[in-house]
């Protein structure tokens, strides 16, 4: 069942806000002239294993956005096993910052759920797009988005720190009209 995510302890943060594992990754190149910028992302073969470390600022941010309407959470056999962070931006955009569901719950349509409530929360506050922000190296994530209907909508080479490009994480988010 989905419901709206009120809050947020740091135990279910930190339990459900953990990280990803992936085979694949996508390699970002860039080559920019005066006359032609060309970003590319190339699906290659490469482990990689990422662990979300989840500051108290984080959490306070995530806490402080749980009144705007747009966070739920998955509850399965009165067990908390799903949430979703998403805020709106001043342009309209409902933002989503978080999505995980536990690794014992997975394909069970509780994302898609979840992601689908964001929706129809963006659509009643009048919201024209959802934003998922997402690592160039979550894979199964980037496959789950366009999967429900997202595409590349922008890229930041430097959202993360001044070195992205040279460690190989760049931030890619998601978009989907209303």
């Amino acid at each position: 069942m989905i419901e709206p995510l009120r809050e947020l302890t740091d135990d279910d943060a930190r339990r459900l806000i953990v990280g990803f594992e992936t085979n694949e990754v996508y390699r970002f190149t860039k080559s920019e002239t005066r006359e032609r910028t060309e970003l590319v992302f190339e699906l290659v073969e490469k482990p990689f294993e990422k662990r979300f470390p989840l500051p108290a600022m984080m959490i306070g941010y995530y806490r402080g956005v749980l009144s705007g309407g747009l966070c739920f959470k998955a509850v399965e056999d009165d067990a908390f096993v799903g949430i979703t962070i998403a805020d709106t931006q001043w342009n309209g955009i409902a933002i989503v910052w978080e999505l995980h569901v536990d690794a014992a719950y997975r394909r069970r349509g509780i994302g898609r759920s979840l992601l689908d409530a964001v929706e129809d929360a963006a659509r009643s506050k009048g919201l024209r797009m959802v934003s998922i922000e997402v690592q160039s190296t979550n894979v199964p994530a980037l496959d789950f988005y366009r999967a429900c209907g997202y595409e590349v909508g922008a890229i930041d080479a430097a959202f993360y720190s001044n070195d992205d490009v040279a460690k190989g994480e760049i931030d890619v988010f998601m978009r989907k009209a209303l």
